[in-house]
């Protein structure tokens, strides 16, 4: 389970004028307290089919855990309205045509997202040794 990367998750929700902000505190925050971040992908701005930054991270003992940022919206739209979708997507057995439509659904749910501001400023991030 130590190397299983979201077998402990934690979400962190801000509001869109202090999203950005509210990221700078909690890694400040993790980084202080001796959590090393190993990854971090922000899906704003390049992802159509889900909203909000995914990060992992390290204990000083090895334990790993993510962290999810997210608004009101978009952790609704990830928990309430397209997380069936997203699990049938993943599913190797899916057919082509319901996997194109699956998709297409999460991308308009996320299309009704208001977007963070700032929200370009947080970059993505890989600790290419862990």
């Amino acid at each position: 389970m130590r190397e299983i990367p979201d077998a402990i998750r934690y979400t962190f929700g801000f509001e869109p004028d202090k999203y950005a902000a509210g990221y700078r505190e909690v890694t400040q925050y993790l980084e202080a307290s001796e959590y090393r971040m190993i990854y971090s992908k922000n899906h704003w701005p390049s992802d159509a089919e889900y909203k909000g930054v995914n990060t992992r991270w390290v204990t000083p003992e090895g334990q790993r855990f993510e962290v999810q940022f997210h608004t009101a919206e978009s952790f609704h739209a990830k928990q309430e309205i397209t997380h069936r979708a997203y699990e049938r997507s993943r599913n190797p057995l899916i057919g082509r045509g319901e996997r194109r439509d699956v998709e297409a659904f999460q991308r308009e749910v996320c299309s009704y997202i208001t977007v963070p501001g700032e929200v370009d400023s947080i970059l993505d991030y890989r600790d290419e040794g862990s």
